[in-house]
């Protein structure tokens, strides 16, 4: 099963072994947080990165509607 974690990004669920949420940004513009997708894939291109939100409320909830489409499969 494929899910988009970025305008035409999208992951095959079975190929992802971790997930990490990180600040890319701070002060003096405020916080910014992006999802970050770790793959089994053997090639440079393992490490994926979802969407930028604004406030780390906003990075859970969509995190949380990606796990419970994960865990439907």
């Amino acid at each position: 099963m494929f899910i988009q974690i970025e305008e035409n990004t999208y992951l095959n669920t079975d190929s992802i072994v971790a997930v990490e949420l990180v600040t890319i940004s701070s002060e003096p513009y405020g916080e910014t947080f992006q999802w970050v997708f770790y793959t089994t894939s053997p090639t440079d291109k393992s490490v994926f990165y979802g969407k930028v939100f604004d406030n780390k409320e906003d990075a859970v909830s969509w995190f949380e509607n990606i796990r419970y489409l994960l865990e439907k499969k």
